[in-house]
């Protein structure tokens, strides 16, 4: 695990020093970028919808990460396998003392017997106890079966009778070996999807041989009661079992989107063959949870805050991009940028076994030239905005910036590659140097430019449909902190 994660920093690490690590040989901080930028007029003070069903996809896919083993709870349906065994009372004939031998064979035995509604007294609650709290498969938990002092005890296990063995004594052993899904469950399914033609049958192409289906043989999860997926496919993953296999059919709005050019689905009736492959559940969304998952938050409210700046960010961003015009690229700075890459290519064919153009390429579809231009687009407009707002970051800002980032790298190379403290820190200070001024430099002034973007937006809350409000029912309603 520890190798895993400083590879994965590595690799994001080279991956971040397209742009960032040498950096500090472009002089921004101090140069005005605007006659090279042309920016939409309303770039700041931008108009924009906030969707809230955003914010509420964005909490129940955190529930969805972090959902853990299923625990049987009061109100599931559970397939059980269920064995009673009749109990004698002996007495010793010489001590008077009494024993109990218990019958080698079950009398009953149900297997994959459904019992509806765990602790609505379906069953009785002796029995219910043994189940509640337990995951699917655990090992048969034991309960002894006693008459009442009022001499009944009998007890209805659905459509099973107990009353003949009320005046004796029992053991009932009971595991829990299957769950019908239900609303609030986290599943995993594998599944293929066909499309169909008029008449309900999967499309053929001109060779008259089926269409291949779209195939997710490695499992995907679903919240359900979420709406993360669409309607159809949600609502046919409710009531069925564990590596249960089953077929529907489901209708894709008509403005979906799938990403991909080449796979249109908008209207489409699509068969789906699909497996339940295992079963979680999904945590409670409260203080406690933002608590454990999120070290910067404390609250629901604050994370509910941060995913709403992210997503005003992001969209007023992306228009500001979308919307501006570069007249001219900085010709040092085009230069400087193309020379950093061409020190990186060593690097990139040791460690990717590639060049800088492949990897460019296959990651981001882009030529040298196309993801430079990419690149310092981004840059003109922060440093445009920065200069005609004069959002300039101050030297004590600077400075703070710098021991964060000290600190941070301190306690990855202690964490992750045990150092002692003091040589961990002689590392970060060598990394941060590495990084430049430059870099620092940009942290701040691009954190102050975002800031004050989502801060001058306007922006009107859109609220969620009745019929498409998840079931963590938090932003609706005051959360209970």
């Amino acid at each position: 695990m520890k190798k895993s994660l400083i590879c994965l920093l590595l690799v994001a690490l080279m991956a971040f020093s397209l742009t960032s690590c040498f950096r500090s040989e472009i002089n921004y901080d101090y140069d005005d970028f605007s006659e090279f930028i042309k920016l939409p007029e309303d770039a700041v003070g931008h108009k924009l919808d906030f969707d809230l069903i955003s914010l509420q996809a964005a909490i129940d896919s955190y529930l969805l990460k972090y959902a853990t083993e299923y625990k049987i709870e009061p109100g599931d349906d559970i397939y059980v396998n269920f064995k009673l065994y009749e109990e004698n009372v002996l007495v010793d004939e010489k001590t008077g003392k009494e024993y109990i031998v218990q019958a080698e064979e079950p009398s009953v035995t149900l297997e994959n017997h459904l019992v509806k509604n765990l602790g609505a007294g379906t069953i009785c609650s002796a029995i219910e106890g043994l189940i509640i709290g337990k995951s699917i498969g655990d090992s048969a938990a034991r309960a002894e079966y006693k008459p009442k002092p009022d001499g009944t005890g009998a007890t209805e296990l659905s459509d099973f009778y107990l009353s003949e063995y009320k005046d004796k004594h029992v053991y009932i052993e009971i595991q829990p070996v299957n769950k019908v899904t239900k609303v609030g469950d986290v599943v995993s399914v594998s599944y293929k999807g066909y499309l169909l033609d008029k008449d309900g049958n999967k499309k053929k192409g001109d060779d008259g041989k089926e269409l291949d289906p779209f195939d997710k043989s490695d499992a995907s999860s679903y919240y359900l009661g979420s709406h993360l997926a669409i309607e159809d496919f949600e609502n046919n993953l409710i009531g069925k079992l564990l590596n249960q296999e089953f077929s529907f059919n489901a209708t894709f709005p008509d403005d979906y989107e799938t990403g991909d050019e080449k796979l249109d689905l908008k209207g489409q009736t699509v068969l789906f063959e699909v497996t339940i492959k295992s079963l979680y559940e999904a945590p409670i969304y409260d203080n406690a949870f933002v608590k454990t998952y999120f070290s910067n938050y404390t609250t629901t409210k604050e994370l509910e805050e941060a995913i709403r700046k992210d997503y005003i960010l992001a969209t007023v961003y992306d228009y500001i991009l979308k919307n501006s015009e570069v007249l001219e690229y900085p010709s040092y700075e085009y230069k400087q940028h193309m020379a950093n890459l061409e020190k990186l290519e060593p690097e990139y064919y040791e460690n990717y076994k590639q060049t800088v153009d492949e990897y460019l390429q296959k990651q981001h579809g882009m030529t040298r030239e196309e993801y430079v231009k990419s690149s310092m687009k981004g840059e003109l407009i922060y440093y445009s905005l920065s200069k005609q707002y004069n959002l300039i970051p101050t030297d004590a800002m600077l400075q703070n910036e710098k021991t964060n980032l000290l600190d941070y790298y301190k306690s990855y190379y202690m964490s992750y590659q045990g150092l002692d403290e003091a040589t961990a820190l002689t590392s970060a200070n060598i990394f941060v140097e590495k990084l430049g001024p430059q870099y620092i430099y940009d942290n701040v002034m691009y954190t102050m430019v975002e800031e004050f973007l989502v801060s001058k937006a306007v922006v009107t809350d859109i609220p969620i449909p009745e019929d498409k409000i998840s079931i963590t029912a938090t932003l609706n309603k005051p959360v209970t902190e």
